[in-house]
């Protein structure tokens, strides 16, 4: 039942994300001129073999008579944004294990995300970090990253899912499934770049060799830690 409605979540993510992507598929009207000129606007009045009236891109606004047009088009508007691109995500982050009164439980982070942005509000990546959990040991995540950014403003929310295997660093500690799930804000510093910052909660399973009383004999015992975590980023 939780895997069903995890898969729901982010399928209703996904078709929203590219709902928006679709919004980005905007046509303009394109006049070629028997003169040689090309204008390209929006008509927005037109008489039938008579006249028509387009404004430009530049915000003027001309009149033309039939007889001075070759053909007009409907032609799709390319922009920056609707282009897929490589992008990388650099971030850092600090953690702690919830009610952890002891405050062993710390985590310090750093990882690289390289991926593709099919829009400006999906991209997948591949990551790979370095986690120093205190109490546990040292771990390298390497994961898959899936982003969903909510608008193309300057500022705007996102939701991040991450989600991989954790190799550990200590003979004592074996490595496991990791699952990261953050969201915050998106601040742009220019137009392909940004800083990120925001909190999450992470799963990080592993195993821990113990050894029995009086035996040199050892077991392995299971174990998995959630984290609360702040993440801080940029992103080009």
């Amino acid at each position: 039942m939780k895997l069903k409605c995890f898969l729901s979540i982010v399928f209703a993510f996904t078709i929203f994300s590219f709902q928006l992507f679709a919004q980005d598929n905007i046509y303009k009207d394109v006049v070629y001129l028997k003169t040689g000129i090309v204008l390209e606007g929006i008509i927005f009045e037109q008489i039938p073999n008579q006249s028509i009236k387009i404004e430009t891109n530049d915000h003027i606004i001309h009149f033309i008579k039939i007889d001075e047009i070759e053909k007009i088009t409907k032609e799709k508007v390319v922009s920056e944004t609707s282009k897929v691109r490589y992008t990388n995500l650099t971030q850092l982050s600090v953690g702690k294990k919830p009610f952890d009164e002891l405050s062993q439980g710390v985590l310090f982070g750093i990882e690289t995300i390289n991926g593709i942005a099919f829009n400006p509000y999906v991209s997948l990546g591949f990551g790979i970090g370095a986690n120093d959990y205190t109490n546990v040991a040292l771990m390298m995540p390497v994961f898959l990253d899936l982003r969903f950014t909510f608008n193309n403003q300057n500022i705007a929310p996102y939701l991040a899912l991450d989600f991989g295997y954790s190799s550990s660093f200590d003979k004592y500690y074996g490595g496991g499934g990791m699952f990261n799930l953050s969201f915050g804000l998106k601040i742009k510093t220019a137009p392909r770049s940004a800083i990120i910052a925001g909190v999450g909660l992470l799963l990080q399973n592993y195993s821990e060799q113990q050894s029995l009383h009086f035996s040199t004999s050892t077991y392995s015992v299971d174990e998995v830690q959630l984290y609360g975590n702040f993440n801080i980023g940029f992103v080009f």
